[in-house]
């Protein structure tokens, strides 16, 4: 296991970096502008931006927590099937953005734990919560969110849809 303080893959890079162990990114960002990326059974702690431009960022079955926002601008993010991203946002200056074009693979769950925390899907963006998502703050959703089947917004501070939300639950 080991703590970085960001990694950065840059245009020109061709090759393959396989994660053998749990890694966490510190106050620098996750950022992948070529080559491939293959996380494995290994925990992906990232504790601030990810950031995919380009190359191929590939989950494994191991988890990954991001802290503030993820985007992929290009590039291809392939999941596995029971690949998650929690986004674990506990400050209220630090509001998880989730940024994409097209269907996002893999389940996310939104697990902001700050009281003012709010958690936003960007527009041209489809994702799909896992079966329980607690949230602290409030979603906004401005793109295609898919809710599970479990999803409580309890004493928390709402939920506006300025896009298409499915629910398939109770």
């Amino acid at each position: 296991a080991g703590s970085v303080a960001g990694i950065d893959i840059n245009t020109g890079y061709t090759g393959t970096i396989y994660q053998q162990r749990n890694v966490t990114i510190g106050g620098s960002d996750y950022n992948q502008a070529a080559g491939t990326f293959v996380q494995g059974t290994t925990t992906f702690d990232v504790n601030n931006n990810f950031i995919l431009s380009g190359g191929t960022f590939m989950t494994g079955v191991g988890t990954s927590t991001i802290y503030r926002n993820f985007t992929v601008a290009g590039g291809s993010y392939v999941a596995s099937s029971t690949s998650v991203i929690t986004f674990d946002s506990n400050n209220i200056s630090v509001d998880p953005v989730l940024t994409c074009s097209g269907v996002l693979d893999g389940l996310i769950n939104i697990a902001t734990t700050y009281v003012y925390a709010d958690f936003f899907l960007a527009s041209g963006c489809e994702a799909t919560t896992v079966d329980t998502t607690f949230v602290s703050g409030s979603v906004t959703n401005n793109g295609t969110l898919h809710l599970g089947t479990n999803v409580d917004f309890s004493n928390r501070y709402g939920y506006v849809n300025n896009g298409t939300t499915t629910f398939a639950g109770t």
